[in-house]
């Protein structure tokens, strides 16, 4: 009930206070136990009460005894009314069986009817008897209020009956019927004689207002209830709450039974909309909930535009908005003039403040749109909308032609779309809807609907869009579809109805199926229904939600002559959400897309992949559809791809799958996705993965990286391959994608000969950058492992690290890979897990590295490498056969050298350097050609070096190591050269105890190979003196009288004193000593020399690591005595001896020389006679003649020294088997051809 409305016992002085009525209803309720035995009482369980059929009986005997008896009391009866209607109410609020609660009333209904229609007219009976003045009696006061009480009571009865249908059910239609008129004849009366006659009429239009009666009762009473309505509405002095009945009333008929009424109620819709300018907030806001009854009654009634009772309410409309609403503002020239965007001055206009300036609806309107707080009725923005969008629907199509209203209404509208409350502008796309359904009244091939589909495109915000889409396809022509996706076009062009778009053109693609068919779901019901109007502002979202699916799928005939323009709403929705759209990629765009890709293979039937398709995951995978790239985007970009090539490989199969893998994976890593991260780089693999793992197919061996997600070895090859081939990669990206797999993982040459192509990459990247050295280092320091075992575990993977730095000076970095190197070579000889191939690939890397360092880096550079160069050089194991040697460490060796002939001999160099200089000649070798070219080719790289530097510059030679001095001695011998130039013997000729001169020479000199002109030169200064001297004693003679230079220490290197005089040979201290204690040194010596390991070092250089020095060797000069070579028969040996003789030959240094013959210190029984021995006397035995064994190719003077040693201290057998060996050799050198 309205507030201004109010309740009938109000108007009644009751005796009997209302609350004590209710105990004693509360008491009958309770005193059903009594009744609980009762076969008429019914239990509905422990929650309900127990409500008795005699609970109604008592008021209802009353009643029925009023009727037949003559005299009673009126205060009793309306006591029995007001009982009666209270415990009805109990009932009905009450959680009980109310059917047979209320079936006394059924029975009972003719009773209950004859009583309320008696005392009903009770207040029309005039109460005074006699004629009115001033001074009434007491006792006519009291009966005029009895019967005004007792009618009212009876009014409140009816209301009841009427109002709810449980209750009116009870009774017949007739009885009803007659309930009626006699409700609507007292209403028709002027006045009535009964005191408190305002509050009966009150109490009348309630009952008229709540009635929910049914409609075959109200058809016989139509007239007098609208001749009730316009008596409220257009009767003369009418009260304020008189109107706002009245309209209620029109409003509540026209919702209930809008077939029944709306024809008449169009004569009073003109008195409605005067109502909507009222004075008074109340009747306005009453007026406009009767405005949106219309609205509801006709969309119910689904009139046509061409209607008459349609027409009717247009024109009214029309002529009300001309006179109220629209005569202030100019009229626009035509509807295109409406169609463009409102200009800043349109949105900026205040309403007017004086609500008496024309038009006065459009101030209202405008002053209850800027409300966003809580307002009266009639002065919010829920009374306006509801107003304003029920003058759209009642002025129909007609809206766009009545063009002074439609610029109004626009200008409210954008006033609301700009509105600062949020829930304001909820109510803007309600209204708009408005427009949307009375396009959709327009004829499609009228060319006014192609103008108001322009004038709508300007707001598709909140579903509007969706709604005339929906209007669009059920147009009957031949361009619907293409006008549908016209609406689409515009709604990509606002951003704020951009997702609408997208979400429609999925709806369009087959992404949805649920879809309304009834146009009033174009229509916000609730605007018309009453529900937004009784709404409270703060909950005003809850009930505008948001507009349902309303489109249906297009079939394949329908998308396949717009498949471009569908697939690029598609791809603009994609970017769309990408960029702007927070949620996850939802599902409805792979639906659309799996509707696109399909349709396109119908389309392009001649191709097993349709190009737009190919051309689509390329353009997706660019960087360019992000506006900003950054973690979440890029995921969010790899989430895309991957669902849209899952739906690729389940439509096409065969080799062309395959071709457009490649072409998908070149395009995903030419992308660049900022791998280094790593929740990109789990989710980048898996789409690298995906591409190339197909179902049912062998995907070869999977590579587990370090904590992460996983390649297979098919899948990182072909992304390595991209790579290589790709330009502009992140160098933070390729370090990634290196570090995936080094170096467990990689096994195969392909893999390793990729990842040393990506590091070059790398490499450059980090060059490239402004702090180059810096990026270089810790380029460096992300793959070399700090853990030894795992570099000596892949020497062959971080061979494809080193390669790359062809300059280890560059960015300085020399310190850490030259250290790494020689720790790592130093490590690797002898080969013994890897396969020999792998340490001659750092062999070459050392030598690209010497060919390409600037002169200036070469001697620092060996300096590093000095140690694993010369291990490696002179092979002692031997590990390097002589082919591989030949192609790989002596072609280093020559290159070293061909630079070094280049620089200005310098004391750095030579001190530094000595040692490599004639590693080549400590190399064991077996006789035979291959080693002897060998040695010959590394002697003559020494000789040019050394002729075009060092040779006969005296101011180097107090520099010289002894090693050196025998080197170029013995060198200058067999070539007969002057490499030792400057350099003296100790003693100039050479003495014997004994020499044999052969009795016979030879007609012809025999030819002598290099390595018996350099054993002859051992043995002539062995013999010289006969005694034991060290041929490191030898002195040296400057070429000038200028004084000896101290040597330099080089700047770049320190070098401490005990490595200096670690290069002087030691000289023995007794040279008389025993050969048993000299014999003993020798050996421990000697055993000391073949088993040295290389130096302890490591991967990581020290800044003031010292050269290591090469160990003291002591020298033992034996005295040998020469034999006649043909006065000794030759023995062939028992046993050959398989030896391992350092030497240097070459097949150009056989020169003529005299062969000599040591004589033997033993007996001659040693030498003759006794070609068999036993094994122990062979073991005894001493055989001197092994010494004249030939030696097979030239070798550095001291291992030619430490054999004499051994020799020395070999026993009897050994020492004979060497004899034999050399004398049989010497046999074959000295016999004639």
């Amino acid at each position: 009930m309205n507030q201004n409305t109010r309740d009938a016992r109000e108007n009644i002085p009751i005796t009997k206070p209302y609350h004590e009525a209710n105990e004693e209803a509360s008491a009958h309720i309770n005193s059903a136990p009594s009744m609980a035995s009762s076969p008429s009482t019914s239990a509905h369980g422990s929650k309900h009460s127990i409500i008795s059929i005699h609970y109604l009986q008592s008021p209802l005997n009353t009643l029925e005894d009023s009727l037949t008896g003559d005299h009673f009391d009126l205060h009793d009866l309306s006591e029995a009314y007001n009982v009666l209607s209270t415990r009805i109410k109990d009932i009905l609020l009450r959680d009980v069986d109310s059917e047979q609660a209320l079936s006394v009333l059924r029975e009972q209904s003719h009773t209950l009817t004859n009583a309320l229609r008696r005392d009903v007219m009770r207040v029309l009976t005039n109460p005074y008897l006699t004629p009115r003045r001033d001074d009434m009696d007491p006792e006519e006061v009291q009966f005029a209020r009895d019967l005004a009480m007792l009618g009212q009571q009876a009014i409140r009865l009816i209301s009841e009956l009427f109002a709810f249908p449980q209750l009116s059910s009870t009774m017949s239609d007739d009885q009803l019927r007659l309930l009626l008129h006699d409700v609507l004849a007292i209403l028709s009366e002027p006045s009535l004689p009964t005191p408190h006659s305002k509050r009966t009429f009150a109490l009348l239009r309630w009952t008229l207002q709540s009635q929910k009666l049914p409609e075959n009762v109200l058809t016989h009473h139509k007239k007098q209830i609208m001749a009730t309505v316009k008596q409220s509405l257009e009767g003369e002095k009418l009260s304020e709450q008189i109107v706002i009945d009245g309209l209620k009333i029109l409003a509540e008929l026209l919702r209930g039974y809008g077939r029944l009424f709306l024809s008449s109620a169009c004569d009073l819709l003109d008195a409605v909309l005067n109502r909507l300018i009222a004075e008074t907030l109340s009747i306005r806001f009453a007026a406009g909930n009767t405005l949106s009854a219309f609205v509801h009654a006709k969309i119910m009634l689904l009139l046509g535009n061409k209607h008459k009772v349609t027409i009717k309410i247009s024109r009214t409309v029309r002529k009300f908005s001309l006179q109220y609403f629209a005569q202030e503002l100019p009229e626009p020239e035509s509807l295109e003039e409406l169609s463009q965007d409102p200009s800043e001055e349109e949105l900026s206009q205040e309403p007017p403040e004086d609500l008496s300036q024309k038009p006065p609806l459009y101030c209202f309107l405008s002053s209850a749109f800027a409300i966003s707080q809580l307002a009266h009725d009639g002065d919010g923005p829920q009374w306006a909308a509801a107003v304003l969008a029920s003058l759209i629907v009642l002025f129909d199509e007609r809206v766009f032609t009545s063009l002074p209203a439609l610029r109004h209404i626009k200008a409210l509208l954008w006033k609301v779309s700009e509105h600062q409350s949020i829930t304001v502008k909820y109510l803007h796309p309600s209204i708009w809807r408005s427009f949307v359904w009375a396009f959709a009244r327009i004829p499609s091939e009228e060319e006014l609907s192609r103008k108001v589909q322009v004038f709508l495109s300007q707001d598709y915000r909140n579903g509007v869009g969706a709604l005339a889409c929906y209007v669009t396809m059920n147009f009957q022509s031949d361009d619907s579809v293409g006008r549908t996706l016209g609406v689409v076009a515009d709604m990509f062009k606002q951003p704020q109805a951009r997702m609408d778009a997208i979400h429609l053109t999925c709806q369009l693609l087959g992404s949805s199926s649920d879809a309304s068919s009834s146009i009033v779901h174009v229509l916000q019901e609730k605007l018309f229904d009453g529900q937004i109007l009784e709404t409270h502002l703060a909950n005003l979202r809850e009930k505008l939600r948001r507009i349902p699916n309303v489109v249906r799928s297009f079939s394949i005939a329908e998308i396949t002559p717009h498949w471009n323009k569908l697939h690029e709403f598609w791809i603009a929705g994609v970017k769309f959400i990408l960029n702007e759209s927070q949620q996850a990629i939802p599902q409805y765009l792979f639906e659309a897309w799996r509707t696109l890709i399909s349709t396109a293979a119908r389309i392009h039937k001649d191709h097993t992949l349709p190009p737009p398709i190919v051309q689509t995951l390329e353009d997706l995978s660019s960087e360019s559809i992000l506006d900003i790239s950054d973690v979440r985007t890029e995921i969010r970009q790899i989430h895309l791809l991957r669902g849209l090539w899952k739906l690729v490989q389940a439509s096409f199969t065969g080799s062309s799958l395959d071709v457009l893998a490649d072409y998908f994976l070149g395009a995903v890593v030419r992308r660049n996705f900022d791998i280094s991260s790593a929740p990109v780089q789990s989710e980048w693999v898996h789409l690298c993965q995906d591409i190339r793992v197909y179902p049912l197919k062998g995907a070869g061996r999977r590579l587990n990286t370090k904590g992460g997600p996983s390649f297979n070895t098919k899948t990182w090859v072909a992304v390595a391959r991209v790579w290589i081939a790709a330009e502009g990669a992140s160098g933070d990206n390729l370090i990634t994608f290196l570090k995936f797999y080094f170096p467990e993982q990689l096994s195969t040459d392909e893999e390793l000969e990729l990842w040393k192509k990506l590091f070059y990459k790398a490499l450059a990247a980090s060059k490239a950058q402004p702090n180059a050295k810096e990026a270089v280092l810790n380029l460096w320091n992300t793959f070399i492992s700090k853990d030894e075992e795992v570099i000596l575990a892949f020497p062959r993977q971080f061979h494809a690290l080193i390669s790359a730095f062809a300059d280890p000076f560059d960015n300085d970095m020399s310190e850490e890979i030259l250290a790494f190197i020689d720790h790592l070579l130093l490590s690797l000889y002898p080969p013994s897990i890897h396969p020999l191939s792998v340490c001659l690939r750092y062999i070459d890397t050392i030598r690209g590295i010497v060919t390409y360092l600037p002169e200036k880096h070469l001697v620092p550079c060996l300096a590093q490498l000095s140690n694993c160069l010369c291990l490696w050089i002179e092979d002692k194991s031997p590990a390097l056969p002589d082919e591989m040697y030949s192609q790989h460490v002596l072609p280093l060796y020559k290159d070293v050298l061909r630079k070094l002939r280049n620089e200005e001999p310098n004391e750095t160099t030579l001190l530094t350097l000595w040692k490599f200089l004639v590693a080549p000649f400590q190399r064991p070798m077996d006789k035979d050609q291959e080693s002897a070219q060998i040695c010959a080719k590394a002697a003559d790289a020494f000789d040019e070096f050394w002729s075009a530097t060092y040779q006969g510059k005296a101011e180097f030679f107090p520099l010289y190591d002894q090693d050196l001095k025998k080197y170029l001695k013995a060198l200058a011998l067999v070539e007969n050269g002057n490499q030792a130039d400057g350099l003296t013997q100790s003693e100039d000729s050479q003495k014997t105890d004994g020499s044999y001169v052969p009795e016979t020479q030879p007609l012809e000199p025999a030819p002598v190979t290099g390595s018996q002109a350099m054993a002859n030169y051992v043995d002539m200064l062995i013999n010289k003196g006969n005694e034991e001297r060290d041929l490191a004693d030898a002195d040296i003679v400057p070429s000038s009288s200028s004084p000896l230079r101290a040597p330099l220490i080089p700047s770049w290197k320190p070098v401490l004193r005990q490595d200096i005089d670690a290069m002087a040979v030691d000289r023995p201290e007794d040279p008389g000593s025993s050969a048993v204690s000299t014999r003993g040194m020798k050996r421990k010596r000697q055993e000391k020399d073949q088993d040295a390991t290389p130096p302890e070092t490591s991967f990581l250089p020290k800044a003031q690591a010292p050269p290591i020095p090469k160990p003291k060797t002591r020298l033992r000069m034996a005295h040998v005595e020469v034999m006649k070579a043909q006065h000794e028969p030759l023995r062939t040996p028992t046993r050959p001896r398989k030896s391992q003789t350092s030497v240097i030959a070459a097949s150009t240094w056989n020169r003529g020389s005299q062969l000599m013959t040591p004589e033997p210190s033993a007996p001659p029984s040693s030498h003759h006679g006794h070609a068999v021995h036993s094994a122990q006397e062979d073991d005894e035995e001493e055989d001197y003649g092994s010494w004249e064994k030939g030696v097979a190719s030239p070798s550095s003077f001291a291992q030619i020294s430490r054999d004499l040693e051994m020799d020395d201290t070999m026993d009897g057998t050994h020492v004979a088997k060497r004899g034999e060996h050399r004398a049989a050799a010497r046999f074959e050198a000295n016999s004639p051809p």
